[in-house]
């Protein structure tokens, strides 16, 4: 299996490689002819099941990934969620299932440890933090107590004051009150009146140690206890996410899109700056990686986890992803020729499938993480004309520029090499059956929404079933990370959700949850109302929590 995997890779270099050198070549001559142009659109896979060398290769070039690596383990193993839903209403506690192996670096952990100590004590449960910190001031104050007991028996003829009788050394429950008074500056007072103890002056350097121990835990104690009082990150335990995400076709432009609708339960007072994001993980096994055995015999396989940042349209990215979480919000990433949830049969064709990607006229993305949203409105330039190089936005503006130029081309009599008039738009645009495009587009010409509608209906059953293979067999897992402040003390938190295709729909809508109208106040109990502030005259909406999952076909 090893063989072959590397067998195959080397294939796809050698394929890469001359497929770089011809575009390289055609455009530092500022021409590609007709023949060569048909033999790249001749790659565009037709079937579902048909992902040639090539698609391969893209895929590989699509993540940045030049290592070998084998898909079958992956495959063959049921992999466990980054993310638990272990909180009810299908809700994670936002803790990442990852944890460290180093077995021969353990002294590491401990280093860490040590430098972050406060941090990690903080995020303890506050039963446990006040537990501990009770037991410590608790020994503490018994230390001092038995220190107290021997200095009173160092010396039996010197009387420390610490006894009425001052023959009598003290015993441990007297010391031990002596040691509360001092670490709590009580002063309940002493049964003799040497209150400055001048005959034991050990016993004074007792107290003096103990009394800035006492300072230092009270200030300690009381910056704990509002670090811990104040800390929000439980705050994200408000945020919810739906049940299910859905990867849907737009019926009006036939674009496909991931959507997962967000909501903050407190939503009476609005979070600051609330904005999301999403990432694809992906686990890539190399083909040369490594193995270990753990103490339990497991066989644990090394392998890369990748977060591929997955880009959001709305609320748009470019902005910031900013949104408003008080009502229920449906976030939505456009799923183009960059989103890493594109099946890898579907990655050869840009712009929903209207021309393939390595024609030459789709500008390189040089690793970054694009939208082709922002080339169709004017944002970026994602297209090129292989003649003259210029850039244009849309493929609508592409083939109008190339129909203008052949008409100038042929008025004055250009040679035919070298030119637009060489350039044959049927064979840069995707054929009429892969696409809606129709032959009034190869023209210059688009036909209305609802006929491109009306033409792509009948592939979108293909294109989730292609959707449901990739997600199944390349365990992809969803991660969405929601950042906002909290305003009381402002201090800023995450919740997390993820999606596996066992929590993906596809089709469909997020019903409606949000209710108008006037609630019976004899529902609720006046205590109710007034311990929570709920004014029933002045409620405009409510969000009805019992729909918020349900999706509607």
């Amino acid at each position: 299996a090893v063989n072959k995997q590397e067998t195959n890779y080397k294939k796809m270099t050698n394929n890469e490689g001359a497929t770089e050198m011809a575009v390289g070549s055609n455009n530092s001559n500022n021409k590609r002819s007709s023949d060569n142009i048909t033999h790249n659109m001749s790659q565009v896979p037709s079937e579902k099941s048909t992902i040639d060398e090539h698609d391969t290769n893209l895929a590989e070039e699509t993540f940045n990934d030049t290592t070998p690596h084998d898909t079958s383990i992956g495959a063959s193993l049921n992999f466990k969620r980054l993310v638990l839903r272990d909180l009810p209403f299908h809700q994670s506690s936002n803790v990442l299932q990852i944890r460290n192996h180093n077995k021969r670096s353990a002294g590491l952990s401990v280093t860490l440890l040590g430098r972050d100590w406060f941090h990690r004590f903080l995020r303890q449960p506050t039963y446990l933090i006040v537990f501990l910190l009770l037991s410590v001031w608790t020994l503490v104050v018994l230390f001092f107590a038995l220190v107290y007991m021997a200095v009173d028996r160092r010396q039996p003829d010197v009387d420390c004051g610490l006894t009425s009788d001052p023959h009598k050394a003290i015993e441990f429950g007297g010391a031990f009150a002596f040691s509360l008074e001092t670490c709590t500056t009580v002063g309940y007072g002493l049964p003799d009146t040497n209150a400055f103890f001048d005959n034991c002056p050990e016993l004074q350097v007792c107290i003096y140690f103990q009394m800035v121990f006492s300072m230092m835990f009270n200030a300690f104690l009381f910056a704990f206890f509002f670090a811990g009082l104040s800390r929000c990150n439980n705050r994200g335990w408000q945020i919810i996410f739906s049940d299910k995400a859905i990867i849907r076709r737009d019926p009006h432009t036939g674009r496909y899109s991931f959507h997962v609708q967000v909501y903050d339960a407190d939503c009476s007072h609005p979070l600051v700056e609330a904005h999301i994001r999403f990432y694809a993980i992906r686990r890539r096994f190399s083909v040369t990686g490594s193995s270990v055995t753990s103490p339990s015999s497991m066989f644990l396989q090394h392998h890369n986890l990748k977060f591929d940042p997955m880009r959001i349209t709305n609320p748009d990215d470019e902005l910031g992803a900013f949104m408003f979480a008080s009502v229920p919000h449906s976030v939505s990433h456009h799923i183009d020729a960059y989103s890493p949830i594109l099946p890898p049969s579907r990655r050869g064709a840009y712009e929903d499938g209207k021309i393939h990607i390595h024609s030459g006229f789709v500008c390189d993305s040089a690793g970054l993480n694009l939208r082709e949203m922002d080339s169709l409105v004017g944002n970026r330039a994602g297209l090129q004309c292989t003649v003259c190089g210029e850039t244009y936005t849309t493929t609508q503006n592409l083939v109008r520029h190339i129909r203008s130029c052949q008409f100038d081309e042929e008025r004055d009599n250009y040679p035919i090499k070298g030119s637009h008039r060489e350039l044959d738009v049927a064979s840069i645009i995707s054929d009429v059956s892969k696409d809606p495009m129709s032959h009034q587009q190869r023209n210059g010409t688009f036909p209305s929404m609802n006929e491109a509608a009306t033409n792509g209906n009948a592939n979108s059953e293909q294109w989730y079933d292609d959707f449901r293979e990739y997600l199944t067999t390349s365990n992809i897992e969803i991660l969405c990370v929601f950042e906002a402040i909290e305003p009381l003390f402002s201090g800023t938190f995450q919740s997390i959700q993820s999606y596996t295709i066992e929590d993906i729909s596809f089709g469909g809508d997020f019903a409606p949850c949000m209710l108008y109208g006037e609630e019976n106040t004899k529902t609720r109990g006046w205590w109710r109302n007034l311990v929570f502030n709920h004014k029933n005259d002045n409620i405009a909406a409510r969000v009805d929590l019992d729909r918020f999952h349900e999706i509607i076909h």
